[in-house]
């Protein structure tokens, strides 16, 4: 075949829809529609629409929308395989820029979802603990500014301590409830009253337990529940941490336990 027949092959197939291209315009304008959709709510739309980017930009929106399908709107029977697929967008976009700092945050998140569903000492230590840890340090070295990265390490850290007791996580990590705490101060110092961030910092608290540590998380719920959500995910963040503290007040402090620390569709009526 000629070149000349072979560019007229291509062309008849990519009019046919054989072969297909995305202009930066027409990808520009999909990742847009694919955010607009995302801050509406419509988080499996929006995944759906950004994984067809081919960018490290529409894969990482890719496995954002796709975590907050899996924690927020997919049925409970499928949010394991949810935040499976998650963790693949994510690595697929460190693939296209391993230079992508929030790919590797919603990589840990992703891991850590699927380390809970099983044993959680044993799911734990034998993977999540150290892959984790090593993708937080690499996020923390591109963007040690970042508050989301920080509120990332502090949840590992608490993580790792609930699941293997304050001494083992010490031990074998340098993972302690302070350092949690600390990571987690530094993230909201950076990003003062975002209510996602202070009510992940109620999650951890919650996890930690300890003396002192339930005052803590009211704290963070009433700050969470007192802000004016920007979008669908800091709307449910913020009912959630004000049925907490209804629940709280009620001297019901499993039910606020379950409105704090579970995935949306388990918590209590």
């Amino acid at each position: 075949m000629t070149i000349a027949a072979a560019v007229c092959v291509v062309a008849t197939l990519a009019w046919l829809g054989v072969v297909t291209t995305t202009s930066p315009a027409r990808s520009e304008d999909d990742l847009k529609r694919a955010e607009r959709l995302f801050t509406a709510g419509h988080f499996e739309a929006a995944a759906r629409i950004a994984e067809s980017l081919p960018s490290a930009k529409g894969q990482t929106l890719a496995a954002r929308a796709m975590l907050a399908h899996a924690a927020y709107s997919a049925p409970a029977a499928e949010r394991l395989e949810r935040y499976r697929e998650a963790a693949r967008l994510a690595r697929t976009a460190i693939d296209y820029d391993a230079e992508k700092a929030e790919a590797y945050r919603y990589l840990v998140i992703a891991l850590g979802h699927v380390a809970r569903s099983g044993s959680p000492l044993t799911a734990f230590l034998e993977g999540y603990a150290g892959e984790a840890r090593g993708l937080i340090d690499r996020a923390l070295a591109l963007e040690p500014d970042n508050p989301w990265v920080h509120a990332v390490l502090g949840a590992w850290h608490a993580e790792i301590v609930a699941a293997a007791g304050a001494a083992l996580a010490n031990v074998l990590y340098d993972a302690c409830a302070a350092h949690a705490m600390v990571a987690f101060k530094t993230a909201i110092r950076m990003e003062p009253g975002n209510p996602v961030l202070h009510f992940e910092y109620a999650q951890a608290l919650v996890r930690l337990g300890g003396s002192g540590t339930d005052t803590l998380a009211r704290d963070q719920l009433a700050t969470a529940a007192g802000t004016t959500p920007r979008d669908a995910v800091e709307t449910i963040v913020t009912t959630r941490a004000r049925r907490a503290l209804e629940a709280l007040s009620d001297g019901d402090r499993e039910k606020a336990t379950g409105w704090v620390t579970s995935e949306p569709g388990d918590e209590h009526p």
